[in-house]
């Protein structure tokens, strides 16, 4: 329970704090999509909207005095001596499982293109974390990052599998 706790106090923080910013880009990248012809609505909105609470919470809200790139550069050395390793192991999953489940909704993703772009977001949390020292850049925080968007995926995916059945059930 703490560990959800600590997750949505971070997520409320980003929120209270680039809410504007996050509302501005969320309308910008609606337009663009409006303008090249896509379909627009509220999933991609709420969607985008997340892309900034992602970026907010690893690379906005931080001070550059972090390590880079510590010795053990994957991660796993370190996930099973520290508890606090563990702690942002599973918040890098939750924080993920989101990522799924509005991709599912905003672009009717299949696993791949979910996934692709899990793997592309969380790569590029990492590379920026590396690049302005604002983080440890580890490969365990990309293998949570897409775990957590395929375990939304899967629970999307359930459910509209669940609405399909239930309306061809009932002969609708």
């Amino acid at each position: 329970m703490l560990i959800l706790e600590s997750f949505l106090l971070t997520v409320g923080q980003i929120i209270r704090e680039y809410i504007i910013f996050a509302i501005l880009f969320a309308f910008l990248m609606l337009y663009i999509r409006y303008k090249a012809g896509k379909r627009n609505n509220i999933g991609c909105f709420f969607f985008y909207l997340y892309l900034v609470i992602i970026y907010g919470a690893t690379i906005l809200s931080r001070v550059g005095t972090e390590k880079v790139i510590t010795e053990d550069f994957l991660g796993i050395k370190q996930l099973f001596q520290n508890p606090w390793y563990i702690v942002s192991f599973i918040e890098n999953i939750f924080m993920f499982v989101l990522f799924g489940i509005l991709f599912v909704i905003a672009f009717y993703g299949v696993r791949v293109q979910c996934l692709k772009g899990a793997l592309f977001v969380s790569l590029s949390v990492e590379l920026l974390q590396g690049i302005f020292h604002l983080g440890e850049a580890q490969i365990i925080d990309l293998c949570s990052n897409v775990l957590g968007a395929f375990l939304g995926w899967i629970v999307m995916n359930k459910i509209y599998l669940w609405k399909w059945r239930k309306n061809h059930s009932s002969g609708k």
